[in-house]
């Protein structure tokens, strides 16, 4: 359901609302649900509210990236997207090692912990995207038109005299 919607219904949702909308929507969507489905009783339910959850854990991902994307120069994206892709897995690692202690103390906390964690931090993140100040468009372009500084150029090498 959380792959369908990224592909159908993301650009859709982007295009209504823009992007900081909805990563905020999606933000109290995942954040909101996923510390719903601790105090749910019920599997099933439960079930059924985690993967609601998940549709807006969709939702503030692929808006996120759109943002790092949009928020940075051609020049140094690569760089900032490799460290968002580092916290990403090493928050994905180290997660449930550490989930998984918490919910020795009790069951649901690891639900409320990782609920009102995930959200705070996505909230942090699109409040400083809202105070940086916009990439200028020929910063933005596409890094696949730039061309590369070869040194092997004849136009490059300085003759020598004889």
């Amino acid at each position: 359901l959380t792959v369908l919607y990224s592909f159908l219904l993301v650009e859709k949702t982007k295009k209504a609302f823009g992007v900081m909308q909805t990563a905020m929507g999606g933000t109290v969507l995942c954040g909101g649900l996923l510390c719903a489905t601790a105090i749910i009783p019920m599997e099933i339910p439960a079930l059924a509210v985690f993967i609601l959850a998940s549709i807006g854990g969709a939702m503030r991902n692929t808006t996120n990236a759109v943002l790092v994307t949009d928020m940075t120069s051609a020049s140094n994206r690569g760089k900032i997207v490799g460290l968002v892709q580092r916290y990403n897995m090493c928050g994905r690692c180290l997660g449930p090692v550490i989930m998984g202690h918490v919910a020795n103390i009790r069951e649901d906390l690891p639900f409320i912990i990782g609920g009102l964690g995930a959200s705070l931090l996505s909230v942090l993140f699109l409040w400083a995207a809202s105070r940086m100040p916009a990439v200028a468009p020929e910063e933005q372009s596409n890094s696949a038109s730039m061309q590369p500084q070869g040194e092997g150029t004849p136009s490059e090498k300085p003759r020598q005299s004889a």
